[in-house]
């Protein structure tokens, strides 16, 4: 009892920006040996990043939201890390992950499931099994995200990689981001430092005002809030809560405050990509031209500039990409539209 008053009259420790942006989980054990035996689309370094998050900056405060764990590689980090948290142990189930839990038709997944399934079974078997020893810290949320009720306590630590699409993303803002911690929550945008999801772009742009930029560690950015952002904010930041043209400003922004310039690129790459599905194969092509955009000469963009202008060119607008998605996804059913209106 005299432990929880004085808990009401302690700041709780925490985590410095400094601390965060030393990039610790390449340097400290165990985080820099983290390895787990897991299938996963994540890099190595991402896993040995949320792993020094859950040990090191997790204090205890909230829960994690773990958005997208596939077949549990970002589960099983997680977990380990508060395993190895000296502050634990915590004594409830503390991350909440959430998935579809569904074989999909792409190869590169299907190579990491193995033969043992086809799109549209259930993975849930695979997922439980990596998780294995740690399920006692996790509680699963199986099926399509829109569709679900986060029943935990405020966020202290936010992965997000299930924002596909923009209607998820808009669930994302409206469910999680609106849960954070009131001050100092770690949101992991994995699918930032991807040009095809500019809606992730514009959501880590309306939380600059309110966070410190952490890194960018392969295809994930991290951003630690000072404050939650106000409801009007993440609100506005929904696909319907602003026009076209100043959706675009918000993406010229980002592109212009981006801490390095290979993002900065893949931004400018997303507004091309945003441009394409409002204004049709012309408009985006326009905007993947360098003298529009002159980042797109930076020597490590032309191959993806390639890629997302055959696409441009064979579907040509929103309705070819919608028929192209929803038949390869039929499966398992899409999440939502691709783009609003």
């Amino acid at each position: 009892m005299l432990q929880k008053i004085r808990s009401l009259f302690t700041k709780p420790e925490g985590i410095s920006v400094g601390d965060l942006r030393a990039h610790r989980w390449h340097t400290e054990e165990p985080s820099r040996s983290f390895n787990p035996n897991v299938p996963t689309m994540l890099s190595e370094y991402e896993r040995r990043m949320l792993h020094w998050f859950a040990s090191r900056a997790y204090t205890g405060r909230g829960d994690i939201a773990d958005l997208g764990c596939f077949l549990g590689g970002s589960t099983v980090s997680l977990a380990q890390g508060l395993a190895d948290n000296p502050r634990g142990p915590f004594g409830r189930r503390i991350i909440h992950s959430f998935d579809m839990f569904v074989c999909p038709q792409d190869p590169y997944t299907e190579d990491l499931i193995g033969d043992t399934k086809r799109p549209g079974d259930s993975v849930l078997d695979l997922y439980e099994a990596n998780v294995g020893q740690h399920s006692h810290l996790v509680r699963t949320y199986a099926g399509d995200l829109l569709e679900q009720k986060y029943e935990g306590r405020d966020l202290e630590i936010l992965f997000i990689d299930v924002a596909k699409t923009v209607d998820l993303n808009d669930f994302i803002l409206d469910n999680f981001l609106s849960r954070t911690l009131k001050s100092g929550a770690i949101v992991i945008h994995q699918d930032y430092n991807h040009a095809w999801l500019p809606w992730v772009h514009w959501t880590a742009n309306a939380l600059r005002p309110y966070s410190d930029f952490i890194c960018d560690q392969e295809g994930s950015r991290v951003q630690f809030l000072r404050e939650r952002p106000p409801r009007h904010v993440l609100k506005q930041c929904r696909s319907d809560g602003m026009s076209f043209e100043d959706r675009c400003a918000v993406l010229a922004d980002e592109i212009a405050r981006n801490e390095n310039r290979y993002s900065a690129a893949l931004v400018a790459m997303g507004l091309a990509w945003f441009t394409f599905l409002h204004k049709g194969a012309s408009a985006g092509l326009d905007l993947l031209n360098p003298d529009q955009q002159p980042l797109l000469r930076e020597p490590w963009i032309p191959d993806q500039v390639a890629e997302m202008r055959k696409w441009m060119t064979t579907w040509k607008d929103i309705h070819g990409y919608n028929r192209y998605h929803e038949t390869f996804f039929s499966p398992v059913g899409a999440e939502g539209r691709y783009l609003a209106g």
